[in-house]
């Protein structure tokens, strides 16, 4: 039972830390002020409305990293870039700020959109019959055994 506790005081002092780096620049503000500059510079030539290379493109809106298909594709980007495969040989090379600013917002978009297809942190259902359900504002529920060891 101390343990459940340790774990979940644990798990509110992580949260409220991972808040805290979120709060220095909303999600669509940075997408805004730094990606989308990083995008024209070096994505959107190959990966624009004409003939996006690998049918992959990112001259829309911000996307919508709790759809799997689209934070796939995002974090797929992200690992070519710290890899040091995207852009291409031949393409002009991002300066490393350009780079850590693009790679750190997936990140965090890719974190906060997990927290909400995962159920975030809820309450808990105490209803009869609720099978001990923990519901996320958004109204995503998972059992309590799943969120909380």
């Amino acid at each position: 039972m101390m343990a459940r506790w340790r774990t979940l005081g644990l798990l509110c002092v992580t949260l409220l830390t991972v808040e805290s780096a979120f709060a220095e620049q909303p999600l669509e503000s940075a997408y805004a002020d730094k990606v989308v500059p990083f995008l024209k510079r070096h994505c959107i030539s190959c990966h624009g409305a004409e003939k996006p290379k690998g049918d992959v493109r990112f001259d829309g809106p911000a996307p919508d990293l709790t759809d799997p298909k689209v934070s796939e594709k995002w974090r797929m980007a992200r690992r070519m870039l710290a890899q040091g495969e995207m852009p291409p040989e031949g393409k002009p090379r991002p300066s490393a700020d350009e780079l850590l600013a693009a790679m750190n917002w997936i990140e965090d978009a890719a974190a906060r959109a997990a927290v909400v297809t995962r159920g975030g942190v809820g309450r808990r259902d105490r209803r009869a019959g609720s099978g001990n359900r923990a519901r996320s504002s958004q109204g995503i529920g998972r059992c309590v055994g799943q969120v909380i060891p």
